[in-house]
């Protein structure tokens, strides 16, 4: 090949190099890169939650006093907006809470029982013997049972430890497992002796389901109301010090369960108060406007019809209840309503879902138009 054709093809092959450029770059200029909508992004910010709340909502009590606060102050970290489900399966050999318990020494008071700091290390070694420590569980508390004797007026007397108990639960991707959750413990009596070990740990398996989860400060809104799987026995000025995002285990012995997500409200140094939250974002719905038959010229003529509207539930999880708001002071309880409006204007279409786990709401704005005009309608976060 001559110089003169090598030059031409480098040189046409420049060309069309810039060619191909500029192209990407005037369809980027007239096709820019849009904004990520902050509710798209992958992780939650961190925030802060400083609120008080009567606890009426959140008692069991019949009557409660308007005076019992629930105080939350608690600082949460970023935290991933969609969290992986997870099926936790409880075969027979999972059920076995009890691999050993000597019930003659268990209230016997001894001399000599592990201190809270000792007490850890010998329940790990304990659970050699029993499948070990799984790698996903972390200790969760160390607590001494005592014996203790008092006077007519309660003054003690005596103190007698009996056992140290070690407690171990689950994490699931380094977030919390609560409700009626795998649990590990471990007893131990004089010297270390292994006095009952107990194990109840389902075994895990990713499902196809990557779900989002709601804000912080929309699980504060449903804890005000009441959307919470734990009650107060009696009210009180709980304070709530730490907000964390979880996974909700269900009561009972029941085969197979799907692990679902929560907002854990919890007093940090008192593990009676946790209350979860059901945290996974789960509504959502469809809109059509409503198609008209009528005749003309002995013909059937089909047409939108700008005030109708067909309202489609799409959400998942399985809801068994629903509530319509439809923004112009009417509401429905129908899974997929259709509903008329009387004039042009802008509404704000609400639904409420309930399952078994708790509620969720989705609002969108809609604009009903004129002659010639239809619903259509953006999301709003």
């Amino acid at each position: 090949m001559s110089e003169r054709r090598k030059t031409e093809c480098i040189v046409g092959l420049v060309i069309l190099i810039c060619m191909i450029c500029g192209i990407w770059l005037v369809s980027d200029y007239f096709h820019p890169q849009s904004n990520q909508n902050p509710d798209e992004s992958k992780v939650i910010p961190a925030t802060t939650i400083k609120q008080t709340i009567q606890a009426q909502n959140i008692s069991l009590k019949f009557q409660s006093s308007t005076n019992d606060y629930f105080t939350i102050d608690a600082q949460v970290s970023e935290t991933p907006r969609f969290v992986q489900l997870y099926k936790g399966t409880l075969s027979e050999d999972d059920q076995k809470r009890y691999y050993k318990f000597q019930s003659d020494n268990w209230t016997k008071r001894k001399a000599n029982t592990p201190s809270k700091t000792e007490a850890p290390d010998l329940a790990i070694k304990a659970l050699d013997a029993y499948g070990g420590l799984t790698s996903d569980a972390y200790l969760s508390g160390v607590y001494i049972s005592e014996s203790i004797t008092q006077t007519s007026s309660g003054e003690i007397t005596e103190r007698h430890p009996i056992m140290t108990q070690v407690f171990f639960k689950r994490k699931i991707n380094g977030m919390q497992v609560t409700g009626e959750r795998d649990v590990i413990s471990v007893d131990l009596g004089e010297n270390g002796e292994v006095l009952a070990v107990m194990k109840r740990w389902r075994t895990l398996e990713k499902t196809s389901d990557v779900v989002q989860v709601i804000t912080p400060d929309k699980a504060v809104e449903k804890l005000k109301n009441g959307d919470t799987y734990m009650r107060l026995q009696s009210p009180s000025n709980v304070r709530i010090d730490d907000v964390q995002l979880g996974y909700y285990e269900k009561p009972g012995k029941i085969p197979e369960i799907i692990l679902e997500p929560v907002w854990i409200f919890k007093n940090s140094n008192d593990p009676v108060y946790e209350f979860p939250v059901y945290a996974r974002q789960f509504a959502a719905f469809d809109q059509t406007p409503a198609v008209t038959r009528k005749s003309v010229a002995g013909k059937t003529v089909s047409e939108k019809d700008p005030f109708t509207v067909k309202f489609t539930d799409s959400s998942d999880a399985n809801p068994s209840k629903w509530q319509w708001d439809f923004g112009d002071g009417t509401t429905s309880t129908e899974q997929n309503p259709t509903h008329k409006y009387k004039s042009a204007g802008t509404y704000n279409i609400t639904l409420t879902v309930w399952n078994d786990m708790g509620s969720d709401t989705m609002t969108q704005q809609y604009i009903v138009e004129d002659a010639g005009g239809n619903l259509t309608g953006e999301k709003q976060q």
